[in-house]
């Protein structure tokens, strides 16, 4: 797990917080981060969309209740930070599936592809995890992703 984040001295705006419970928390979730990040590069949002459904997901599924959804994007600095937060108190474990597993690979998806991501809690109301990604762009002068 990697647990250095990225030092941003460009505003950010508002955290957007969103309350999540049921079987279309991912969908809103996905929704969120295409209009917010909607001048980014398109490969660098559906990462930010993959990463983000993929902590939702966890988090209706495996917790217990609610989930939290906190966006903080830095447009300036192309930074985005996602946090998930949710009651239960279980971590989640970077797996390995076999090629005939249908389900194990999210934790591994958002370390593979977030420049960093982490997990804060387990604390008395459940925890968090979170991943921050850099987005290249052009007009920071920036190459993209290919």
């Amino acid at each position: 797990m990697a647990l250095t984040t990225h030092h941003c001295d460009a505003p950010a705006d508002e955290p957007v917080i969103r309350h999540l419970a049921d079987a279309v928390a991912p969908r809103a979730a996905r929704t969120l981060i295409r209009k917010l990040l909607c001048n980014e590069p398109p490969e660098a949002i559906e990462v930010a969309v993959l990463l983000t459904s993929e902590l939702v997901a966890n988090a209706v599924v495996h917790g217990r209740g609610e989930a939290v959804l906190e966006v903080t994007y830095a447009p300036a600095c192309g930074l985005l930070r996602v946090r998930v937060g949710d009651h239960s108190h279980e971590v989640p474990v970077l797996r390995h599936p076999s090629l005939s597993q249908d389900h194990g690979r999210g934790i591994a998806i958002v370390e593979h592809f977030s420049s960093c991501w982490g997990i804060d809690g387990p604390g008395a109301e459940g925890k968090c995890v979170w991943f921050e990604l850099q987005l290249p762009r052009a007009e920071r002068g920036e190459g993209s992703w290919n």
